[in-house]
C-alpha cells in the first residue's frame, strides 16, 4: 500500500520490540529515521521511521504528525542499531534512543553549515615499523578488516594520526574513540591538531550543543568525529576507519541500556559499513586478543627488541 511505513516505537519494552504499521499523510514523504508522532492504545506515542512497510494488515492508522525535519539515521545507522538490539537483547527503540542525543527542535531550523575546509597533513610515520602496520594502513585507505594494535609507549597518538591521515586520503571519513572526555586524551588531542576544522571533537556538552553537533555530522560538515562511547554512532557519510584507543579500559563499557560495549559496536559498524576497525591498547584486552587467536583479527605489533627497549624499568 502506497504510504505505508514500518515504525518503531519509542517504548523501550521488549513486548513490544517489532516494527508497527501506519499510513503516512497523503502527499508527505518520511525517509528512514524520520521521528514521527502515531497513536497507540488510545495514547500518543513517538516513533522512528524503519522504511517502507514489508506487510500492510487490513487496518492501519495514520501518522499523526512528523516531528523532525531532518531524519536521525540513515539505512546504514539501522543496521547497526539492529545489530546491538540483538547482541545485547535490547529492543530497537533503546537502541535509537541512546545512539543520538537527545532532540532540540529549535536547533533543525538552522541553515547547515558548509563542509569544513581540510588538508591532510603529512602524518609521522610509524606504523609501517610494526609487523602488519602496512596492511592495517591499506585497510585504512581503501580496504576494511579488523586489528589489534599493540603500540608502544610513544607512538601511541602517532600511530592514530597516521591511520586517520590515511583514511581521509582515500577519501572517507573516520571516527576514533577514546574512554574518558575529562581530561581529553592525548590520542584525541592530537588528531584534533592534526586536521583542524575538519575534526568535531562529540565529548560532553549541553544538549543544544549536542544536538547541533550531530546535525552537523548528519550535514556532513566534518570528516572526523572524535569522542566517547556515543560517538561509536556518529553519523558519518562514508565511513572508512573506526579507531578505539585504549579498547580495554572499562569507560568504554556502556553501563545504561543497551550495556553495549564498545570494541564489539566499533568491531561490527566497520563490518556492516566495509571500513576498518582498530583497536589500539598498549596491552590488550583478553577480549581483543581472543579476536586476534581465533584469526577474526590481525595482530599489529612492533618487535620483541622494540618492545622490550620502549617498556619501563621495574
Amino acid at each position: 500500500m502506497p504510504g505505508a511505513v514500518d515504525v518503531c516505537l519509542a517504548v523501550p519494552r521488549l513486548e513490544l520490540d517489532r516494527p508497527f504499521t501506519y499510513l503516512l499523510p497523503e502527499g508527505i514523504k518520511a525517509p528512514t529515521g524520520t521521528l514521527v508522532s502515531v497513536p497507540f492504545h488510545g495514547r500518543t506515542v513517538k516513533g522512528w521511521v524503519l522504511g517502507p512497510a514489508a506487510e500492510v494488515p487490513a487496518r492501519v492508522l495514520r501518522v499523526r504528525r512528523l516531528l523532525s525535519r531532518v531524519p536521525m539515521f540513515g539505512p546504514a545507522d539501522l543496521r547497526l542499531y539492529r545489530w546491538v538490539s540483538e547482541r545485547y537483547v535490547a529492543p530497537l527503540g533503546a537502541v535509537i534512543g541512546r545512539a543520538h542525543p537527545p532532540r532540540v527542535a529549535g536547533e533543525e531550523d538552522r541553515d547547515p553549515l558548509p563542509a569544513a575546509p581540510m588538508a591532510v597533513p603529512s602524518p609521522p610515520r610509524v606504523l609501517e615499523g610494526y609487523g602488519g602496520g602496512s596492511d592495517l594502513l591499506a585497510a585504512c585507505r581503501s580496504g576494511s578488516g579488523t586489528f589489534v594494535l599493540r603500540s608502544l609507549p610513544d607512538h601511541e597518538a602517532a600511530a592514530c594520526v597516521e591511520a586517520v591521515a590515511a583514511c581521509l586520503a582515500g577519501g572517507r571519513d573516520a571516527v576514533v574513540l577514546v574512554p574518558e572526555a575529562e581530561p581529553l586524551p592525548a590520542t584525541a588531542r592530537a588528531v584534533a591538531e592534526a586536521f583542524g576544522a575538519a575534526v568535531l571533537v562529540f565529548a560532553g556538552g549541553e544538549p543544544r550543543e549536542r544536538y547541533r553537533m550531530w546535525l552537523d555530522l548528519l550535514g556532513g560538515r566534518y570528516r572526523v568525529a572524535v569522542g566517547t562511547r556515543p560517538a561509536v554512532f556518529a553519523p558519518l557519510r562514508d565511513p572508512g576507519l573506526v579507531w578505539v584507543n585504549r579498547e580495554a579500559h572499562p569507560g568504554h563499557r556502556e553501563e545504561r541500556a543497551p550495556y553495549h560495549h564498545v570494541r564489539e559496536v566499533a568491531a561490527a559498524r566497520a563490518h556492516l559499513e566495509s571500513a576498518a576497525c582498530v583497536l589500539a591498547a598498549h596491552s590488550p584486552s583478553a577480549a581483543a586478543a581472543a579476536l586476534a587467536d581465533r584469526g577474526e583479527a590481525r595482530l599489529v605489533r612492533a618487535s620483541r627488541q622494540r618492545e622490550r627497549a620502549a617498556a619501563p624499568l621495574v
